[in-house]
């Protein structure tokens, strides 16, 4: 393995951090004969305060809880969080984005959730459509804490914070030296995992400097390591209909013309009776059910659940004061990291491959259309590379203007590239001309030596090349603007510019839509945006506070958006605080859904105009009424407009005693003028209707009326509505035992109803949606005693519901609520060292299977944790 680029970019990091003129010299300080509460800023607002609980909802992640959690990536802590509601997208295996991982706070999607690096936003991810933020691109040694904004902020942050903010926050002012290193290795046969960090720093009254490290690697895991199929209703069930050698659908005329009879569904006769039992088709079996016999295949058998994953980072943080009131401030990060996936060999799609019935390769004997799996090319590896380069510079101060103000001013520059290279894809146009010209015959025997040899000629290699690049500046301001009778009227101002560019390139066969087993498409496009936004901070009496906050943003490609945010806090006694707050967000139309080119589909769906005689003289040789796959494309839709939200909410946070507090908040998130592709099948039926939303979205033959092609832009269109509450218990107690902290937070969803069409009515998504959980707690149970620590984690996905359709009849299924166990006890030795061990999910709790998930891994991994029990030994050694 080639680790160039990975020492490159570390060496990078390190190098341009450590120019920052830093002196480290002991000077003396007088020490203040009065101690004073500093100011400190909180996620959610830019107005420095003494209080850490304010108008807004934050929770706060510290050191000592990522520590106790066991977790070694940014992802996984995220992905346990209540906040975390209906689940998130995690790192797969065999695409593009197998090593992404993401959070949805709100169970709304990771397009509505900013991240924030030291409260500002980090590139998003070129596989992600530039949509969302890839989490694993953050080292984990680096994190010193993680605030969760449980709450819109548009007027503060822009585009995106629509059902929250997570903003991490680096290490900075560390001294000294200190080594990591964790194992861990799953009980079930499970991909092994280890990491490794350095973390160092040096300091003095002048500045500081702060240096990590980081190293994670993971193996591959695949589906057949653990056996996760269920019984099902249906003997296909995690079997594919793409099968090797295949089936046919066979129509009874024999010129290629199709206009025949539907004669049924054939195997082809190679295929064996049961898996496992012919050498030459081993995951092949022909399964007969209500719909026919074919030979289906098992794509478990050789898929990868979760792809391998390594990953270099290094940061670097510094600061030095250059006057009395002026200190210069950098962050460099750099990370490299390489996965390796795998997806089952391609089945032909799109459309499917056809044989004559006169063709003498024909075993059927009339037309057929053929479903078939190109085994023979083998199985779809896919390899890919990352690596993204962060800087960060700037300025910050004080000055005597208006009474005393601060200042700050910042350049920073991201850039984030992956490369793909995916094997054993297949060439359509090749393949059904070596069909029709009797060259490759799919129904032969693999061991053939013409057989072999037409494979290497319809096998094809796809290349990807994705880039996001964001370059920006801003600038903050903020004084006391007047005295009011209660305190100082606290102002912030400030304003933000980013120039973001986007392309997400394929190889000239896969951008000619020539290539089965992937999409397709390219995509590019550049944009500027600017925002200037204002926050003030009003006493209005001794123990109530109005906050108000606004911003205006403006894109060069879509055009304006201005949101507001009011809050107020208010404290009836000392131990008592209410909160509210109300306010308007945004989301910018994503670049890949205003830049992507077309991406080819074939669904299946039915011609609902020509089956209700709207097209006059339809002359195809088909029955309109009946269920054909149709060429689709999804592309881009410059007209795209912005995602409108509205976010309100109250809470109470009740410090009972000392070291005691509940709180309780309420939520509310309403979107409208949602971005969202139509199903083919809604295209079909508002065509039908004459909805002018869907005007010249069909094009049909002019000689026959049949449908050519269908585009599947995105649109805005409906929306979605959800409420909930937050419920936290944290106590902190000192005894001559030790000290106990247990911890206990709990989200609730209220409701969740979407709709997908302006003028619709909002539905339900709760109930008979699929495995969406209206329950998400967790509960520390902390103890330290001198040297020694223990802490037990408990991750609590409450039970929900599956509806499906069987027989023409809805029936709902029950799915069971899961908890996962973690435990940790640490040992803090003499000589600067620390022992963890630790199992996460102790009790070896599998996810929760449903019988109507009709594909391996049966269960849904954006929700639920794979992995069964996991020991793990961490070291650590300072210096």
């Amino acid at each position: 393995m080639n680790h160039a680029p990975l020492r490159t970019a570390i060496r990078r990091a390190l190098t341009i951090g450590l120019t920052l003129p830093i002196a480290f010299t002991a000077v003396a300080q007088d020490e203040d004969d009065a101690a004073t509460l500093d100011r400190i800023e909180v996620t959610g607002s830019r107005i420095k305060r003494v209080d850490i609980e304010g108008p807004n909802p934050v929770t706060v992640i510290d050191r000592a809880d990522l520590e106790i959690s066991g977790d070694v990536s940014v992802a996984d802590v995220l992905r346990s969080s209540t906040f975390n509601t209906l689940g998130s997208f995690v790192q797969s295996s065999g695409n593009t984005a197998q090593s992404q991982a993401t959070i949805s706070l709100r169970g709304i999607g990771s397009e509505y959730t900013l991240i924030l690096l030291d409260g500002r936003r980090i590139a998003s991810s070129p596989v992600l459509g530039a949509a969302a933020q890839n989490l694993n691109a953050i080292p984990f040694a680096a994190v010193e804490r993680i605030e969760i904004l449980r709450d819109g902020a548009s007027a503060l942050y822009g585009s995106d914070a629509v059902g929250g903010v997570v903003n991490i926050i680096l290490r900075k002012d560390f001294e000294g030296l200190t080594l990591t290193g964790q194992i861990e290795r799953p009980t079930r046969g499970e991909p092994d995992a280890n990491s490794a960090s350095i973390t160092g720093g040096i300091s003095s009254d002048r500045g500081n400097l702060t240096f990590v490290i980081d190293h994670q690697e993971r193996d591959i895991f695949f589906n057949r390591d653990r056996a996760t199929g269920v019984p099902g209703l249906d003997p296909a069930v995690g079997l594919s209909a793409f099968g090797f050698p295949g089936s046919a659908y066979v129509y009874s005329s024999t010129d290629g013309s199709f206009s025949g009879d539907f004669v049924g569904a054939f195997p082809d006769p190679q295929c064996p009776t049961a898996l496992g039992s012919d050498p030459l088709f081993p995951n092949s079996v022909v399964v007969e059910n209500a719909y026919g016999a074919l030979c289906r295949f098992n794509y478990a058998a050789v898929s990868a659940n979760e792809a391998s994953l390594r990953r270099e980072s290094a940061m670097v943080n510094g600061n030095f004061q250059l006057t009395d009131n002026v200190s210069a401030f950098t962050r460099v990060m750099a990370n490299s990291g390489e996965s390796f996936g795998r997806y089952a060999a391609t089945p032909v799609t799109g459309p499917f491959p056809t044989m004559r019935g006169d063709n003498p390769n024909n075993p059927f004997g009339g037309d057929a259309t053929l479903l078939y799996r190109f085994v023979a090319g083998g199985n779809r590896d896919s390899t890919v590379r990352d690596h993204m380069l962060d800087v960060l510079f700037g300025l910050e101060g004080q000055m005597d203007l208006f009474g005393g103000a601060e200042w700050e001013i910042a350049a920073r520059h991201n850039r984030y590239e992956i490369d793909s290279i995916g094997t054993g894809y297949l060439l359509r146009p090749p393949l059904q001309s070596a069909i029709d010209e009797g060259t490759f015959n799919p129904f032969g025997n693999p061991n053939d030596p013409a057989f072999q040899a037409a494979v290497g000629a319809l096998s094809h290699t796809i290349l990807q090349n994705s880039v996001t690049r964001d370059v920006g500046i801003d600038g903050l301001l903020s004084f006391d603007l007047f005295e009011m009778a209660n305190g100082p009227a606290g102002i912030a101002v400030g304003f933000d510019y980013r120039d973001t560019y986007f392309a997400d390139l394929v190889d000239a066969q896969s951008a000619a839509l020539n290539v089965s087993g992937t999409a397709g498409g390219n995509a590019q496009g550049e944009r500027a945006q600017y925002a200037v936004f204002a926050e003030m901070a009003l006493p209005l009496l001794s123990n109530l506070n109005l906050s108000i906050a606004a911003r205006y943003d403006h894109y060069n490609d879509f055009g304006n958006s201005t949101n507001p945010k009011v809050s107020l806090d208010f404290r009836p006694i000392e131990s008592l605080l209410l909160r509210a707050s109300y306010g308007t967000g945004f989301r910018a139309p994503d670049l890949a859904s205003l830049y992507q080119s077309g991406v080819q589909s074939f669904n299946g769906a039915r011609d609902t105009r020509a089956c209700n005689g709207g097209v006059p003289d339809f002359s195809a040789p088909f029955n309109p009424c009946t269920v054909r796959q149709y060429e689709n494309r999804t592309g881009s839709n410059p007209n795209l407009e912005a995602e409108d939200s509205t976010n309100w909410g109250a809470g109470v946070v009740w410090s009972a005693l000392d070291n005691l507090t509940f709180s309780l908040d309420y939520y509310n998130v309403e979107l409208e003028n949602q971005a969202a592709v139509l199903t083919l099948q809604r295209i079909l039926d508002l065509e039908a209707e004459g909805n002018a939303l869907v005007d010249g979205l069909v094009t049909r033959s002019p000689a026959t009326g049949a449908i050519q092609i269908v585009n599947r832009a995105p649109l805005n269109l409906g929306g979605f509505k959800t409420a909930g509450y937050d419920f936290e218990v944290d106590y902190r107690l000192d005894t001559d035992l030790g000290v106990f902290s247990p911890k206990f937070v709990v989200t609730y969803v209220d409701k969740f109803e979407t709709s997908s069409f302006p003028g619709f009515p909002f539905e339900d998504a709760i109930t008979g949606s699929g495995f969406t959980p209206d329950t998400r707690a967790q509960l520390h149970l902390d103890w330290s005693l001198g040297d020694f620590a223990v802490g037990i984690v408990g991750d609590y996905i409450g039970d929900s519901s599956d509806e499906v359709e069987i027989e023409n009849e809805d029936v709902v299924v029950n799915i069971p609520s899961w908890t996962k166990w973690n435990l940790q006890a640490t040992w803090s030795a003499p000589w600067n060292g620390k022992v963890t061990v630790g199992v996460r999910n102790v009790a070896d709790k599998a996810p929760p299977l449903d019988n109507f998930v009709l594909t391996s891994p049966f269960y849904l991994n954006s929700q639920y944790d794979f992995l069964g029990r996991v020991p793990y030994v961490r070291y650590e050694q300072k210096f």
